[in-house]
């Protein structure tokens, strides 16, 4: 389950959606050398909610994903939020979302 609350709180620097979106039209024809998925569907320990949190990354170029680590992302995934930051002197992202 999406906790957009308790993500609020862990992710303040974020800009959070007002409805969520797909990343392929929110990031349509901008590049992003490095993209990381946050996941923020929680799971319950000793009967607190945590984020399940960082869950893989992507580069983004030219409207396509090319994974970094193996694993399978879809273009269309709902993003709530996200945060642009600089590595390695080039934006990059990282995404809050919910179902990649």
């Amino acid at each position: 389950m999406v906790d957009i609350e308790l993500a609020k709180k862990k992710y303040i620097q974020f800009k959070f959606l007002d409805n969520p979106m797909a990343f392929n039209e929110l990031f349509k024809n901008v590049d992003y050398p490095l993209v990381q998925i946050i996941d923020i569907n929680t799971y319950k320990i000793n009967n607190e909610y945590n984020l399940i949190g960082f869950s893989g990354a992507f580069s983004w170029k030219n409207n396509e994903i090319t994974p970094l680590d193996n694993d399978s992302y879809y273009p269309d995934m709902e993003v709530y939020g996200y945060y642009e930051f600089e590595h390695n002197s080039q934006k990059c992202l990282d995404l809050l979302v919910g179902k990649w």
